[in-house]
């Protein structure tokens, strides 16, 4: 875990190219993940035209699995409307 975080900390990362993204994006977020912060998704969202964000309450980096029926709702419903 420690070189994954050297690394992650190495990389320039691509956040020049994010305005330039031309497909719809969704990011979700869980609000006590501490893995991902919950503040990096806010500013791929201010980064990223059009982009969904949805932050999950009480929800940490597997909110996949803290969630799953609420998380399928939100991919749904995104997709519909993206189709």
């Amino acid at each position: 875990m420690r070189r994954q975080a050297a690394a992650l900390a190495d990389w320039p990362g691509f956040g020049d190219r994010l305005a330039g993204l031309d497909k719809d994006v969704l990011l979700v977020v869980g609000q006590e993940d501490t893995v991902t912060p919950p503040d990096q998704s806010l500013a791929l969202a201010g980064a990223i035209p059009g982009s969904w964000l949805v932050r999950f309450r009480n929800a940490g980096h597997w909110l996949m699995f803290q969630y799953p029926q609420s998380l399928a709702r939100v991919v749904e419903a995104f997709l519909e409307g993206h189709q």
